[in-house]
């Protein structure tokens, strides 16, 4: 197991050194995860062992819906307007812990 014990909920590591997630991780709680393990021979007389500093970033996923800018819009449309004339300008805003941008759709 992870040698630090707040992150035995979210990590185990098996007796072959595979380090899995057994919890629910969300990057916007926790981006980042940083812990010591170590490793020990069998040997009962003169065990020997070493440990090393495991790192794990939680990517992001899209897991935030996107918000409209208003609640309603209303556009008027002159009439026998051009094929492709633009009616209106709905804008979202896709908020991450990372990032936030306007992305605009006709």
């Amino acid at each position: 197991m992870p040698s630090y014990p707040q992150y035995m909920d979210n990590f185990a590591i098996s007796d072959d050194g595979v380090i899995t997630a057994v919890g629910e991780l969300d990057r916007e709680t926790q981006a980042n995860y940083s812990f010591e393990v170590q490793a020990m021979d069998l040997d009962p007389d003169h065990p020997r062992y070493n440990s090393t500093v495991v790192e794990i970033e939680v990517l992001d996923i899209n897991d935030n819906p996107p918000v409209f800018r208003q609640t309603n819009y209303v556009a008027d449309l002159p009439e026998h307007s051009d094929v492709g004339f633009v009616a209106l300008q709905v804008n979202i805003v896709v908020d991450t812990l990372d990032y936030m941008f306007y992305e605009e759709f006709t």
